[in-house]
């Protein structure tokens, strides 16, 4: 985003279903007429199965009290990253979700691990 913003590069569509916030004069590719095309990168912290719920708690809210910070949010969002929170029950379907669709894209492309 900083490159784009300075002028060293021009952003041609953006990935996701909607426009980012950083930059709304860029279109999405689906608008124009890349149909479905909605792929957007995420974080997301995973800890083991069997880690504790008190400790999954904690880490959750110091990850919401992180994100809350102003200086925080600034920092991402020049960077053009857009925080989406999840709560904790949408975490296991959104993951299904993007993994199939992920793998999905890998094995079209055709790429191997050497």
């Amino acid at each position: 985003m900083p490159q784009i913003k300075a002028g060293k590069l021009r952003a041609l569509g953006a990935s996701g279903a909607v426009r980012s916030a950083a930059a709304s004069d860029v279109p999405t590719l689906m608008e124009q007429g890349i149909a479905d095309f909605d792929l957007v990168a995420w974080f997301m912290l995973y800890a083991p199965a069997a880690t504790p719920a008190a400790t999954l708690t904690q880490l959750r809210t110091a990850s919401a009290a992180a994100l809350a910070q102003p200086e925080v949010m600034t920092r991402l969002r020049d960077q053009g990253v857009e925080s989406k929170p999840m709560r904790a029950e949408e975490m296991q379907p959104f993951n299904k979700t993007e993994l199939g669709k992920w793998a999905g894209l890998v094995k079209r492309s055709g790429a191997q691990v050497d």
